[in-house]
């Protein structure tokens, strides 16, 4: 599958999570990086930039749709800090499964009676 077409895949996966209304809209870059764990942050970045754009293109402002291109962006955001963070352990380009490693780590420490 060429860079192109997968992220356009991943484009239209994000897009159906964010407007199913009864998709779990929190874990939509959850969702794309265990679906795509070789997918670059940059592809990610994209695939979410990318939803909340053509929902803004076609959903009127006041629409409720256009609440979930506000997050997604904010998830955008969001990916760019824990992006930010796998770089400056040396990690160039960060793909999803460094991702998933990275959250794993967090969620360890989150748990543990470490101060």
């Amino acid at each position: 599958m060429s860079i192109v077409s997968r992220t356009d895949a991943m484009v239209e996966c994000a897009l159906e999570l964010l407007l199913h209304d009864a998709g779990p809209k929190m874990d939509v870059v959850k969702i794309l990086v265990n679906r795509w764990p070789e997918a670059t942050g940059l592809q990610l970045m994209v695939a979410l930039i990318g939803a909340a754009n053509a929902i803004e293109q076609v959903y009127a402002v006041g629409s409720p749709a256009r609440l979930d291109a506000d997050r997604a962006i904010r998830r955008a955001v969001l990916l760019s800090l824990d992006l930010y963070a796998l770089e400056s352990r040396g990690i160039s380009p960060a793909r999803g499964r460094d991702l998933l490693a990275f959250w794993g780590e967090e969620a360890s420490e989150a748990g543990s009676d470490s101060p």
